[in-house]
């Protein structure tokens, strides 16, 4: 087996997982990246780990191995990632909300994923902060939750870097040096130059189909924008992944029957706030990302979290999610360019454990892993 050169074009949490498991297969990795994080898909991730709000079964599945892999994956990097697996803890407090969740539950014990419905006693139990409102159904999940990207990128990264590969920052790649005799590319040119290689690897988020376009490769992204905010630190006072319901006499801007806020705490003690409507796995569209809204997201946590009264809310810009078109994974090589690896997805914080190792194993021993072939980037067709 000949180690080789890996250029990676996209250094969010998919490209730097999987050049982090390339390098400590003795591969030479170079990350080319446009920078700067803060733009960044990764940047504007919810970072919510978890198979839960997955379908069908199949894609459900490969999330759910990648779940499960986290803690092995966080552990490989030597350092502190904001790995907080501590459970996902949802409630409702409506009729309407708790008939269709429990239609979810029903189906995921189906599946035999760890699920368990709960009364109050045992969330105030879990999370002794929240104040609950009028539950009609609660579930908890114990081995989902959360992590930090921009820790499990720089862990990546360092790694990378010990193990004598490149990280080149605020860099646009322009184009491509081709071989049309052996159908492979021999160089990626960029805004620093061309850098030499025997396999390239697009895993550039939403830039990754204008980048695929130069090569003439077909794959269809959707637009997907999301708003998220924060707080500053407090105290911690939550565990894992909490989704408040819609409050039906809260009087702040925005508030309706659809009306989620999913929260998160990091390490650091800042809370990260998501709105989302019509409930897990409802991939909607959010552009509003005012400090008005982000203040409206805050008081609707009040409402469960009353010693949040004191927090400041802080907006954070709007952030485009990469949507493959049919909502599922890119991954594998082109047809025609047979060293050109395509990585998309919407779920990249979920799948970087799994998918950094596969990426890998599929490259580095020139084999294809059963569990992504129909992901391939062939089905899609101009």
């Amino acid at each position: 087996m000949e180690n080789k050169t890996v250029a990676i074009i996209g250094g969010g949490i998919i490209g730097s997982s999987i050049g982090f498991q390339l390098s400590s297969l003795g591969n030479k990795v170079i990350i080319i990246d446009k920078g700067p994080f803060q733009e960044s898909c990764s940047a504007h991730s919810f970072a919510w780990v978890n198979a839960s709000s997955k379908s069908p079964i199949g894609y459900h599945s490969l999330c759910r191995s990648s779940v499960n892999k986290w803690p092995k994956f966080a552990k490989q990097l030597g350092t502190e990632v904001g790995l907080d697996l501590n459970g996902t803890t949802k409630w409702e407090n409506s009729e309407e909300g708790a008939d269709l969740a429990r239609q979810r539950v029903e189906t995921l014990q189906s599946w035999d994923y760890p699920v368990q419905i709960v009364d109050e006693e045992f969330i105030k139990a879990k999370n002794p902060s929240i104040h609950i409102k009028n539950m009609t159904f609660g579930q908890y999940i114990p081995n989902e939750g959360h992590v930090e990207p921009k820790r499990v990128i720089d862990a990546c990264q360092f790694n990378i870097r010990e193990n004598g590969g490149e990280i080149i920052n605020d860099c646009a790649v322009t184009g491509f040096e081709k071989d049309s005799d052996t159908h492979n590319i021999t160089g990626v040119i960029t805004s620093s130059g061309t850098i030499a290689c025997n396999t390239v690897i697009i895993a550039a988020g939403t830039g990754t189909q204008e980048l695929a376009g130069l090569l003439d490769i077909y794959i269809p992204l959707l637009e997907s924008p999301g708003v998220v905010a924060w707080t500053d630190p407090q105290p911690k006072t939550i565990n894992g992944i909490i989704m408040s319901p819609a409050i039906s006499d809260g009087t702040y801007t925005g508030n309706d029957e659809q009306s989620e806020v999913h929260i998160r705490q990091r390490v650091d003690g800042s809370y990260q706030m998501v709105n989302e409507r019509g409930g897990i796995g409802n991939h909607h569209e959010q552009n509003d990302d005012s400090q008005e809204k982000a203040e409206d997201l805050l008081k609707h946590l009040t409402e469960y979290f009353p010693h949040l009264n004191t927090s400041t809310a802080i907006a954070e810009p709007v952030g485009y999610r990469p949507m493959p078109e049919d909502k599922f994974p890119v991954l594998g090589y082109d047809e025609n360019w047979s060293n050109v690896y395509i990585s998309v997805m919407h779920s990249g914080v979920t799948l970087a454990a799994l998918v950094g190792e596969y990426v890998a194993t599929e490259i580095n021993y020139k084999v294809q892993i059963p569990e992504l072939e129909e992901y391939r980037p062939s089905r899609f067709k101009k």
